[in-house]
């Protein structure tokens, strides 16, 4: 199935066109915009830019050719077409570019020219019969508004739907799911849309993962019974606590439904782009019931979307298990395909209710309306189980004075920004960044603090960086080297993976020499190497960054 990205590192190309009097003056930044042509808007509306994944290009009233040529250069993944922007912020009018009115299906879609875009996502009123027009002609998504709509909610989608794919490669389906059960939370919930009905829609099939069926012939040779499924994933759900903020409201199934979809994206989103990276024999759980002739049980690692390492213990067939790919393609089958992974509690295990009224505290939130929620989730997906890992390991080393003496409850008792520290978050980002020997590179403060749920926007700590590099020495340093989760790197200018002055770009996370990097203008070494210190933006970013918009017409 056709996804917005195939792999982590291939950009996301999108082309923006807008149109309508007021257009090209809420695009002009402040800073370059005179004050007689710089629009005074009262709603802070995201300004389209490229960023992480997205390679953002922005055509402002074209004529039909110069759509054409647009299209001819960038080739892109995903075509936004904004209806008119009219004086009065709040409406968004039909399709017109300059003086050519758009509307007409037909005549619409005899303006796209292979190669087709992946998505086309149409920010107009009362647009089915244009998004079944596209869907008709090839293109394999489609997001359109039945109804008619504000700009505010539109707004709020297509920033939700942006970040979903700049920040990951995820599949077109699953960047909709999320953005949407965004939008059901922030609009719906708000009262700025009656009815999820009246929300966007999407016109296109849901992906399925291409599972190469195994041959009859092995599995009866194998003696495999024919009850048992085709693979077996040992796992236990767990439950969580979740603190919900926001505008007062009561917990209902609006609400909840939302909030078990977004998660149920978000966990598909990991899943579907991940790999298998190792596999290891191993004995079946106790309860397990006795398994068929020729069936065996396996030890599976998998590195998810976001570089998160996650470890299944399956059983299936010995040909699946010694085919990665065909064990690959399983295991995701069976989490995304066969299962809903999120389900809100009404009571917890205890017999706990969630709180169906707001727990209002100073204390949280600044006095936000607070609700507990309790959530069933796999146990993989819970930080929990790297936490027991990692403890378990510093006891069989010997570092018994690192493990509190009330478990899993108080570990770690290390404290950073008065939060206990977030020890997944630092392994996670340090071995993805090419793991502590590798990362002098790494800007510890603005690089792995900014995604520890120990930052704050507001902390005003000094030596950060030091603090953190102490404390992954202290607990997590001996793991790292004990397990294979480190990536090799290959410089992404001379593309060699030889010693050097490495750096990580703060953007994209890839790695670079700095010697190869022959811009003027970069600081030393020492200074991207420093705890505390710049930030390294690779040559492909900068360019991403600072790339002018397509010339309007």
């Amino acid at each position: 199935m056709p996804q917005i990205q195939n792999t982590m590192r291939q950009n996301c190309t999108l082309l923006a066109v807008l149109c309508g009097e007021f257009a090209e003056k809420r695009q002009t930044p402040a800073s370059l915009a005179p004050d007689t042509k710089r629009l005074r808007l009262s709603y802070p509306f995201p300004e389209l830019a490229s960023s992480g994944r997205l390679e953002v290009h922005t055509l402002i009233n074209p004529t039909l050719e110069q759509f054409r040529e647009a299209q001819q250069a960038v080739h892109p993944v995903f075509l936004y077409l904004q209806g008119q922007q009219q004086e009065n912020e709040e409406e968004i009018g039909t399709l017109v570019w300059g003086d050519t009115d758009l509307s007409d299906p037909q005549m619409f879609v005899s303006l796209i020219t292979p190669p087709f875009p992946t998505m086309v996502y149409l920010e107009v009123p009362t647009g089915e019969k244009l998004a079944q027009s596209l869907h008709s002609k090839g293109i394999p998504y489609v997001v359109y508004w039945r109804n008619l709509f504000s700009s505010y909610t539109a707004s709020h989608f297509r920033h939700a739907l942006m970040s979903v794919i700049q920040s990951s490669c995820s599949h077109t389906w699953d960047a909709f799911q999320l953005a949407h059960a965004s939008f059901r939370l922030y609009c719906v919930r708000n009262n700025h849309v009656q009815s999820v009905k009246l929300g966007p829609c999407l016109l296109g099939d849901a992906p399925k993962t291409n599972v190469i069926p195994a041959g009859d012939e092995v599995n009866e040779e194998q003696g495999c019974s024919e009850g048992f499924p085709d693979i077996r994933i040992y796992d236990e759900d767990v439950s969580m606590k979740f603190l919900l903020c926001g505008v007062p409201c009561t917990l209902d199934a609006c609400l909840l439904g939302a909030l078990e979809d977004g998660l149920n994206a978000l966990l598909n989103i990991e899943i579907r782009a991940s790999k298998l990276q190792n596999r290891a024999s191993a004995h079946p759980p106790l309860q397990a019931e006795d398994l068929p002739h020729g069936v065996v049980t396996m030890r599976c690692d998998i590195t998810t979307c976001s570089s998160a390492h996650v470890s299944f213990l399956v059983s299936c067939s010995a040909q699946t298990c010694f085919d990665d790919q065909l064990l690959g393609s399983r295991i995701k089958n069976e989490i995304i395909e066969k299962r809903q992974l999120v389900r809100a509690l009404l009571n917890n295990e205890d017999n706990k209710p969630s709180s169906y009224e707001p727990l209002p505290s100073m204390c949280v939130a600044c006095g936000a309306s607070t609700f507990e929620v309790w959530i069933t989730m796999p146990k993989w997906a819970a930080q929990e189980d790297f936490l027991k890992d990692v403890m378990q390991f510093l006891l069989q080393r010997g570092h018994i004075r690192l493990v509190p003496q009330g478990g899993l409850a108080e570990f770690p008792d290390a404290v950073l920004n008065s939060k206990r520290l977030d020890l997944y978050n630092l392994y996670k980002e340090v071995v993805y960044r090419g793991g502590f020997y590798v990362g002098n590179g790494i800007n510890w403060k603005g690089q792995i603090f900014s995604k520890m749920h120990n930052h704050t926007v507001t902390n005003k700590m000094t030596g950060v960086g030091n603090t953190l590099k102490r404390h992954y020495e202290t607990y997590l340093l001996e793991y790292e080297l004990a397990h294979d989760d480190i990536d090799g790197e290959c410089c992404l200018i001379c593309h060699s993976g030889a010693l050097g002055d490495w750096v990580n770009c703060g953007l994209c996370g890839e790695w670079a020499h700095l010697g190869c990097d022959r811009r003027k203008g970069l600081s030393t070494f020492k200074d991207y190497s420093k705890a505390d210190g710049m930030e390294y933006i690779c040559p492909q970013c900068s360019l991403a960054k600072y790339k002018p918009p397509l010339p309007a017409p």
